[in-house]
């Protein structure tokens, strides 16, 4: 079977080629989407088959890489990728690999149902000084909030429509898609996995290297940073210092969570803005014996399993994906309303029990043996769609 990837520039598409190279009777090609000349900056273990810009998705290279191919995989799909789906021949099956962020708009309440007040009213100020700083940038950001759902949108959900296969990072985002969309998502479910936990959680301490809460994990407001922020605040913190990454999304969210931090919590308060390689990071968030994501989406997953094998105690929003995934899956997760009535004074740590079961829920979710099944019976799954009769 021959496979056509479309990646990002992201650590996690290393990953992609590693299970791929191992599937028996395929050939894998990876085009990777990256505007300017810049060098790529995570994608380094696998060969590239081409390194494309925008260009691509209408030319006469795109047509013959389509052509070549049996399947088609988008990884996140943003709009380009979606215009590369519709592209492919209807004898390509399609598959919709996303990661949260990007099959978001297609929800009808968007973005705006997955913040809290504090962090709505904290965009529009950000969005406020955007639009005052130039015209530019103002005409950017209308692109981005209005204009762009009469571009961009209907791309997203064409292509949604066009996708024979979808794959979430949690099943239970696939079933939200289908009760939203209705008859227009079509796609059967096929779970492909982005690094197994050997690969990525290997070396990991079984309990917190330190007593530090890490909040977050990127510059987007669905962290809902300004919410979790001020109920910090008034906790007795002692001298934890709460780490904050915030090294990509958008840098103005990121700016004024700075500034928001600082004069919440002042010399407590620790953002990262630099990207960290992957190891020096994952011991970053070992050094944390407390993780709050305060997320109602699907988000964060990695954070969120590094934190489990190291020991560490894990907050999230109780009303979001990610808090019942967990608890199915086994594991001793706690929500952010018992973090605000019970504060960090005192908190005993994980029992050894409670970090075995952490563990071992890690182990089944994302273990080697697992990551392999999955993807041997998505070959399976695209194998007996082109089989079928049309």
């Amino acid at each position: 079977m021959k496979i056509l990837h479309l990646i990002l520039d992201s650590w996690l598409c290393n990953y992609v080629g590693e299970t791929f190279a191992q599937l028996p009777d395929t050939e894998n090609r990876y085009v990777a989407f990256a505007a300017g000349d810049a060098p790529l900056q995570h994608v380094h273990t696998m060969k590239l088959w081409r390194r494309v810009g925008r260009g691509y998705f209408l030319s006469r290279l795109a047509r013959e890489d389509l052509e070549w191919s049996d399947c088609l995989v988008v990884h996140y799909v943003e709009p380009w990728g979606a215009l590369f789906m519709l592209r492919a021949p209807a004898r390509v099956a399609t598959v919709w690999s996303g990661w949260g962020g990007d099959y978001l708009a297609l929800v009808p309440e968007g973005v705006r149902a997955l913040l809290g007040p504090d962090t709505a009213a904290l965009m529009q100020e950000v969005r406020g000084r955007q639009n005052r700083r130039s015209l530019r940038e103002a005409a950017r950001r209308l692109m981005q909030d209005g204009i762009w759902r009469f571009i961009d949108l209907p791309l997203l959900r064409a292509a949604a429509a066009r996708a024979n296969f979808f794959s979430a990072p949690i099943p239970g985002d696939y079933q939200m898609l289908r009760s939203k969309l209705g008859e227009r998502f079509r796609a059967g479910y096929v779970q492909l996995r982005y690094g197994s936990n050997e690969a990525t959680h290997s070396g990991l301490p079984e309990q917190p290297a330190g007593g530090d809460i890490l909040l977050g994990n990127s510059a987007t407001p669905t962290n809902n940073h300004a919410e979790a922020l001020r109920m910090l605040a008034r906790l007795d913190l002692g001298d934890r210092k709460v780490v904050v990454p915030l090294s990509y999304g958008d840098p103005d969210y990121r700016d004024a969570i700075v500034e928001l931090g600082a004069r919440l919590l002042g010399a407590r308060f620790q953002p990262l803005v630099k990207f960290m390689p992957r190891d020096e990071y994952n011991a970053c968030i070992a050094r944390c014996a407390f993780v709050v994501m305060n997320h109602r989406r699907q988000q964060a997953l990695s954070n969120i399993s590094v934190a489990l094998i190291s020991g560490t105690r894990v907050y999230l929003d109780e009303a979001g994906v990610s808090y019942r995934f967990f608890r199915d899956a086994g594991a001793h997760v706690f929500s952010t309303r018992e973090l605000a009535e019970q504060g960090v004074a005192g908190v005993a740590p994980l029992t050894p029990e409670q970090r075995a079961a952490n563990r071992a829920a890690i182990a089944s979710l994302w273990s080697q043996d697992g990551v392999m099944r999955d993807a041997q019976s998505f070959i399976r799954s695209v194998a007996a769609w082109r089989s079928a009769p049309a």
